[in-house]
């Protein structure tokens, strides 16, 4: 039931007015390594977000694929479990 819940929750966010989702950048920070892995065709989820969501990562870093869609995992397969492999040595 929570990774369902969580999953939805993010849609629900993404349609609260930015007034509502008003957030303490230093409480909120992520302070492990992040790798964020994004399509850049995504029809779903803006480019704009991914880099957006790095200002919150003390240790982010950006794959972004130039002709990946929000399936990009599937797209890309064999570079994303590459850099997966990179990320976690």
């Amino acid at each position: 039931k929570a990774p369902l819940t969580a999953m939805l929750n993010s849609y629900r966010a993404a349609l609260l007015p930015p007034s509502k989702l008003a957030l303490d950048r230093e409480r909120s920070r992520v302070r492990v390594p992040v790798l964020l892995i994004w399509g850049k065709n995504d029809q779903f989820a803006v480019n704009a977000m991914a880099r957006e969501s790095l200002e919150y990562c003390d240790n982010g870093q950006l794959e972004l694929f130039e002709t990946a869609t929000h399936w990009v995992q599937h797209e890309e397969a064999i570079n994303i479990n590459n850099l997966l492999s990179q990320f976690f040595a």
